[in-house]
């Protein structure tokens, strides 16, 4: 592949931003120039089954596998993720050393019947593919109907467009980068809505040995996103979390303390479980590790 850093990535247009996001950042910091950077586009299971829930197919890794075997093969350089899709564990070889400054990391309420999810009509049928969503739509209002919601972000707010669902519920990184009009969204706080261990973080993952894409990734990399996803991928981790478990985490920093709020939710929203642990930013895995023990052991006592 010679001086050029090819970088790997899902072809949807959220997909190519965060790609372009990363390209800029190569640029901006004087680490190559625009023409020693090469986007490919592959596309993964997730990309070609847009009726089935993420669950029903394979979980987070249909959105990854694809893109970790062109790594193996050396066909490319970086693979370009949303972290959130992408499991805990990566294949023999690879790692994910790198992830950029966070966007919001919160959930937010699209349409136009209302603001908030407390007042929505009974029967309101809301899309979303996530069964974390699910649960949370219903914890906070059972009189809601949560609808299966599949497809690149364009397509489901086509889907919205065209009826097939009342509201939806996307997250808010997408729609900044996307730059959705804020008039068609409302933000759902965080207290009210956790979100996705990781999301809103782009991931960089590479092969090991690749130490001009490592040398990229260190250059990129944000330290206090890194230490939040640290955190939150360390209690999916210990949870054993997947796309069928509904779990909702946030690590939020100040100075040099960190605090990891975390949720399991039963799939219809009746009972939650939610826990937070504070620490230092040097103990970020084991507060991950820690707080999932204190989930399970309360999990355990239902």
């Amino acid at each position: 592949m010679g001086n050029t850093i090819i970088l790997g990535s899902r072809g949807s247009p959220l997909a190519q931003a965060q790609v372009q996001e990363v390209v800029e950042r190569a640029v901006s910091c004087g680490f190559c120039a625009r023409n020693e950077i090469e986007c490919r586009i592959i596309k993964t299971t997730g990309d070609v089954n847009l009726t089935s829930r993420v669950s029903d197919i394979g979980g987070k890794g249909i959105f990854s596998r694809e893109l970790e075997d062109e790594l193996i093969a050396g066909r490319i350089d970086i693979a370009v993720h949303s972290m959130k899709d992408l499991p805990v564990r990566q294949p023999e070889g690879l790692i994910v050393d790198g992830v950029l400054k966070r966007a919001p990391p919160g959930d937010a309420l699209v349409g136009d019947i209302g603001t908030c999810l407390q007042d929505l009509p009974d029967g309101t049928r809301i899309g979303t593919s996530s069964i974390r969503r699910t649960a949370q739509i219903l914890r906070t209002n059972p009189n809601l109907v949560p609808v299966n919601l599949r497809g690149n972000l364009g397509t489901r707010l086509r889907k919205l467009d065209e009826g097939e669902v009342d509201m939806a519920i996307l997250a808010l990184a997408g729609l900044h980068r996307l730059r959705l009009p804020k008039a068609r969204y409302t933000s759902i706080p965080l207290t009210e809505m956790l979100p996705a261990p990781a999301q809103g973080v782009i991931g960089l993952e590479r092969c090991l040995n690749n130490q001009r894409a490592a040398s990229l990734i260190a250059t990129l990399n944000d330290e206090q996103t890194s230490i939040q996803v640290q955190a939150e991928r360390a209690l999916l981790a210990a949870l054993g979390g997947d796309c069928s478990t509904p779990i909702g985490a946030f690590a939020e920093i100040k100075d040099q303390d960190i605090l990891l709020s975390a949720e399991l939710l039963s799939p219809d929203g009746e009972s939650t479980i939610s826990k937070s642990r504070q620490g230092r930013i040097t103990e970020a895995k084991q507060i991950g590790f820690q707080l999932a023990g204190q989930v399970l052991a309360d999990f355990a006592d239902l």
